[in-house]
Order: C-alpha cells, then structure tokens, then sequence
C-alpha cells in the first residue's frame, strides 16, 4: 500500500495559511487597531473640530392684573430681564409684569477627523509584505503542482 503524504501536506498549508490571514485581519478590535494604525501613519487623517451654534430664543412674557387699594404711588422693579411695575390709580392696583426677550447661542463643539490617505505612501510601506505574500503563493502553488 503507498501513500501518498504530498495532499495532506498541502491541506494543511492552505489551513495554516487560512489561520494566519484570519488572525492579521480580525486579530485585535478595531479601536486598538485604529489607534495602532494612526500611531504608526500619522499622516492617515487629521484632527478638525466642527463648530454647532444653536440660537435658543425666549420669547417676552406679559401678564398683568388689577385689584383694590388706597395709594398713591407707582413702583417699578427691575431685574435682569424681569421688570414688575405696579401703580395706584383711584381705588384700584394695577400690576404689569414683563421678561423681556432672551437670545442665547449655544456651541457644541464636535471633533472630526478629515481623512487623507495617501495610498502611493501606504504602498510603499507594504511592498515587502506583499511581495512576500505573492513568493510564499507561488512557492505553495510550484509545491501543489508537483
């Protein structure tokens, strides 16, 4: 009985070699691989920060009410946007509430990052990796064959 050991070897090469792409591509999570990646290629993309304004209107509020009472005077409080005004005339207390209008701008400040790869410069860096992927697929091809 012969047999044959060149088979078995091959299939354990594709699967060895199966296991090794696996492990490159999903080795480690993708924030540690991002942060590895731009530690390595600074150049991968750039930091920018993007400026939200949001403008809050506060519309004026108005109220104002009356009742009985013997004075003679007239009264105003001011605060901040807050103005009451309140005065006698004959036997009756006039009340006059006002807030006046409120704008205010709010900033969110967002970071981006602008991506510029630069793919001729990524090559560069890859040429020996891929020139040794492409001898060990031909020296695994030339050994299949045989």
């Amino acid at each position: 009985m012969k047999f044959d050991i060149k088979p078995f070897i091959a299939f354990a090469l594709l699967w060895v070699m199966t296991a090794l792409l696996f492990f490159f591509l999903f080795g480690c999570s993708p924030i540690l691989r991002h942060n590895r990646i731009v530690k390595k290629f600074p150049y991968v993309h750039t930091a920018d920060t993007l400026v939200i304004r949001d403008t809050v209107r506060f519309m004026e509020v108005h109220t104002d009410s009356v009742f009985y009472y013997n004075q003679k005077d007239t009264v105003i409080i001011n605060k901040e946007n807050l103005q009451i005004k309140y005065f006698y005339n004959n036997d009756s207390v006039y009340i006059d509430g006002r807030c006046k209008e409120v704008i205010k701008v709010v900033e969110h400040k967002v970071p981006m990052y602008k991506n510029n790869t630069d793919w001729v410069a990524m090559f560069k860096q890859f040429y020996w990796v891929l020139l040794g992927l492409v001898f060990i697929y031909l020296l695994f091809r030339i050994f299949v064959k045989r």
